[in-house]
């Protein structure tokens, strides 16, 4: 159930009127940090361990809203992946997803 919520969310990948790729996927830190803001209730430290602050539907909620704001595809297995066990990790994993979706 919840592959087939991810899916139908995160196949949506339309952008507003008058944004291109290129505006979308500027400002990593600040979306990460807006995300983590929205679905945590506070911005963390960089080197917060949230591995017993995050659930797996927060997660799941943490990569449609990046997913959302930086058009970036994430990967089914980002899920299963220490990628959120803290506030640089997340950015590491987007920076990183951004950086194969621009090379693609």
């Amino acid at each position: 159930m919840l592959a087939l919520i991810c899916w139908i969310v995160l196949s949506d990948r339309s952008f507003p009127e008058g944004k291109t790729m290129t505006d979308k996927m500027v400002g990593v830190t600040e979306q990460v940090d807006n995300a983590l803001r929205e679905v945590l209730g506070y911005l963390p430290p960089d080197d917060e361990d949230l591995t017993g602050s995050i659930d797996s539907m927060q997660k799941l909620e943490l990569l449609v809203l990046l997913e959302q704001n930086l058009a970036i595809p994430f990967q089914d297995e980002a899920l299963g992946a220490d990628w959120w066990a803290s506030r640089s990790g997340i950015i590491g994993y987007v920076e990183s997803a951004r950086a194969q979706v621009g090379s693609s």
